[in-house]
């Protein structure tokens, strides 16, 4: 039930934060679900090359996301002050703005997507086989990512507003789509024709066209709170740079994060096949650890930006730490599991026949569970800081944990031979385990220097 008044007004910290948190997770959940029925169905019904070419699925379909934040992420901030500051026809004016953004930076992601594939999939020094896989796949989902860019910001733009519920039912019938569909393509059950491979990709496509249009939906018809209209889509540069100055920063952030991974995984990949396939599946099954950390993200980047509106800097500094220690003790329960139950819980998703894909993938899984707390630190903080406007502070930290911290120690711990170093330098050559100890090594400084800024206290005075 919708609180009966405005969230930055609740007499509690305790009732906007999981009114908020509770449909994202829920959402993040159904996310997953998306991911993880194509890898069971890839883990069922083919090859360990494909699971391999699966695994960089998952990054390249968070990677288009990721290029989006540089409009969501502004969104959601800018949309959240108008809401937090009571002026609901301003909040209006900034969504139908961001969607104007978000059209233009989805058709140029398509063109150099469309013309860069190849390129990107060589970098990541799959196999052959794998490769083509992927390209394949890749084919069916190029020509969506406009649909998938306007759902995106149509979500950011209602989570400003303080409306999680949507996003929640669009990811539903998201999730509905892609799975009925891609089972009865892979399988070729109920007469349906057998595409194996790309129905996997078919199924993913038509899912996230249903969902585009659900939201399309929504705000045309002003059903979700906010309200598509030509007039408002007028560019206006001043509307459109308070959106793109939080974002810009925001959403280089996301991006470097995401081209990071994408050299971290190609490093992964060039110990072979059994490597990125296990790293691909415990990568997909570790998502599930960290969806309640982004559904206290999104509350905290919402609550910071609506109590930072209302001018409440105390209450905004008291929510994002109840946040942070409600994103922890979530966590923890994934920490358990993995310590416990990693062998059972990823042969879940894996054929019998693939028993030394399970051993490994189980592996990794102990290993980043100590990292889990950390990863639920760096969500809340980084969620509350780019809510309020600072999003130069993590993109720093991002460049500085990654270029100092993760590639590097990836080399020495997983590596034998060290590129661009003489023979004489040798790695440890820890193979994937190596990597996934480097992973953690990353998150628990990320946390540290995450919780320091917030602690500085800057992110109250800024204006956006």
């Amino acid at each position: 039930m919708k609180p009966r008044v405005p969230l930055v007004d609740q007499p509690t910290l305790l009732i906007p934060i999981l009114w908020l948190a509770w449909p994202v997770f829920l959402e993040q959940l159904l996310v997953l679900m998306v991911g993880l029925v194509d890898t069971m169905l890839t883990g069922q019904y083919l090859e360990t090359y494909h699971m391999a070419a699966m695994g960089q699925m998952a990054y390249l379909l968070w990677m288009i996301p990721a290029l989006m934040s540089v409009v969501s992420i502004g969104t959601t901030a800018v949309v959240a002050r108008e809401v937090g500051g009571g002026d609901r026809q301003a909040a209006n004016w900034v969504a139908n703005q961001a969607i104007v953004i978000g059209f233009f930076f989805s058709m140029l992601m398509l063109v150099c997507f469309w013309f860069g594939s190849d390129t990107l999939l060589s970098w990541l020094q799959l196999s052959e086989e794998s490769r083509i896989a992927a390209g394949q796949y890749l084919r069916w989902i190029i020509p969506i990512i406009p649909l998938m860019a306007f759902q995106q910001v149509g979500v950011a733009a209602l989570r400003g507003a303080g409306n999680t519920v949507s996003g929640l039912w669009v990811m539903g019938t998201v999730n509905i789509v892609n799975t009925l569909l891609s089972f009865l393509l892979v399988s070729g059950s109920l007469g349906m024709p057998k595409y194996g491979w790309e129905g996997l990709a078919i199924g993913t496509a038509a899912g996230y066209v249903v969902g585009s249009a659900l939201v399309a939906w929504g705000l045309l018809s002003g059903i979700f709170g906010l309200k598509l209209s030509l007039q408002s889509m007028i560019p206006n540069q001043i509307q459109m740079t308070r959106i793109l100055k939080v974002g810009l920063p925001g959403g280089t952030d996301m991006m470097a994060t995401v081209f990071c991974h994408l050299w971290f995984v190609g490093i992964i990949n060039s110990l072979g096949t059994l490597a990125a396939a296990a790293h691909g599946l415990a990568i997909r099954v570790e998502a599930i650890a960290y969806a309640p950390g982004t559904a206290f993200q999104v509350s905290a980047a919402t609550l910071a930006g609506q109590f930072l509106g209302a001018k409440q800097y105390q209450r905004a500094s008291q929510a994002i730490w109840i946040t942070c220690l409600l994103s922890c003790l979530t966590m923890s329960l994934a920490v358990i599991l993995f310590l416990t139950s990693s062998e059972f819980v990823v042969g879940l998703f894996v054929a019998d026949k693939d028993r030394q894909l399970v051993v490994e993938s189980a592996t990794l899984l102990r290993i980043v569970s100590l990292g889990l707390l950390p990863l639920a630190v760096v969500l809340a903080f980084s969620g509350a800081l780019r809510g309020a406007g600072d999003t130069k502070g993590p993109l720093a930290i991002t460049f500085i944990c990654f270029v100092l911290i993760r590639i590097p120690l990836t080399y020495v711990l997983a590596c034998s031979e060290l590129p661009w170093l003489s023979e004489h330098w040798r790695g440890l050559g820890w193979g994937v385990q190596g990597a996934w100890c480097a992973m953690v090594s990353d998150l628990v400084v990320r946390a540290t220097l995450l919780t320091a800024r917030f602690l500085h206290g800057k992110w109250k005075k800024l204006k956006v």
